[in-house]
């Protein structure tokens, strides 16, 4: 999918299922690095990232592997932001999760942001470069025409 300047891509989502997780791919926010790393990270740690993707689309809970931040963290400045963490490769994918617009559309975790990281504290930094995101026009207008291709219109 190509909607102009941003696009949502890599479709870990199965049939029949009410979430899914997919990449930003967006040239011109120079930080939206997240698809580019994750795409150069070895087989194995792409596997990892991709049942922890797997774990989340059944609903299943691995805080080790993955977390949102609810409205206590922060005041709830953040409860739209979303994490997966691959804690021995010392990195982590951020995004954002867009919950379904409809009856019978999915859950969204668009992921924008790859880090690498030691510490296990959460870096608020990258929270707020993702709220920054996710609400830029270019970015709600490739999740609009991401939702649309999905459901066939």
């Amino acid at each position: 999918m190509d909607s102009g300047i941003c696009a949502i891509k890599f479709d870990s989502q199965g049939p029949g299922q009410d979430r899914g997780v997919h990449f930003l791919d967006c040239r011109t926010i120079k930080r939206a690095n997240g698809l580019r790393e994750f795409m150069q990270l070895s087989e194995k740690a792409r596997f990892y990232f991709r049942t922890s993707f797997d774990y989340w689309n059944d609903h299943l809970i691995n805080k080790r592997r993955f977390h949102g931040f609810d409205s206590s963290y922060m005041k709830g400045v953040y409860k739209k932001c979303f994490v997966f963490k691959h804690v021995e490769q010392k990195c982590r994918l951020y995004g954002f999760l867009s919950p379904p617009e409809s009856f019978g559309d999915v859950e969204l975790c668009i992921l924008v942001l790859f880090c690498p990281k030691k510490e296990d504290a959460t870096d608020e930094t990258m929270l707020k470069r993702i709220n920054e995101m996710r609400i830029r026009k270019d970015v709600t207008e490739a999740v609009r025409m991401f939702r649309a291709e999905q459901r066939g219109l």
